[in-house]
């Protein structure tokens, strides 16, 4: 539901995968990357991508204008990152879940 939202306020989504070479996700990168394709294949202004660093230096290269944080297992740890990215991330508009 947040993706479709999304896609009706945004020109292009793009869904990003945060890649973490610290953790083991159930599912890989590609697989990952798979299933947002499927779920999301009947909406045109989407774009599928991952990324490793912070999610502030990818989102300045990739010149975004707005974030939405969708970040499921361990919420508290990105709220300190966000906190400690607070000068950089500050730019952005920025939607949490």
């Amino acid at each position: 539901d947040v993706i479709t939202r999304a896609s009706t306020l945004f020109e292009k989504v793009i869904i990003a995968i945060a890649i973490n070479s610290e953790k083991s996700p159930m599912f890989s990168k590609d697989s990952r990357l798979k299933m947002i394709k499927e779920v999301t294949k009947n909406i045109k202004n989407i774009e599928n991508d991952s990324f490793s660093g912070l999610l502030v230096n990818y989102a300045k290269n990739k010149k975004f204008t707005h974030l939405v944080v969708l970040h499921g297992d361990d919420q508290a740890n990105i709220n300190d990152i966000l906190k400690f990215n607070f000068k950089h991330i500050s730019k952005f508009d920025c939607f949490m879940n």
